[in-house]
């Protein structure tokens, strides 16, 4: 399943988005109010750019974190 998703990176529907400045500063503020979760930079990150760029679906394998978090947008968790 991960190779598929790799491969699927590339085509439609995935976007790949870069962090921009705001996006870091929730990083911080996520990783601060969940310390007892250690999201880390990675889910923190994913998490960020979904609520910046107004995007709830995310494809993912770590539900444990990214479900564990209320955001500003309602996250869907794929596949």
């Amino acid at each position: 399943m991960q190779l598929a998703f790799y491969e699927d990176l590339a085509a439609p529907p995935y976007l790949v988005a870069d962090l921009g400045e705001d996006a870091y500063r929730r990083v911080l503020e996520l990783n601060r109010r969940h310390r007892d979760l250690r999201l880390g930079f990675v889910d923190a990150a994913v998490m960020a750019t979904a609520e910046i760029l107004g995007i709830g679906r995310v494809a993912t394998t770590d539900r444990r974190d990214l479900g564990s978090v209320t955001l500003g947008v309602p996250l869907e968790l794929l596949p």
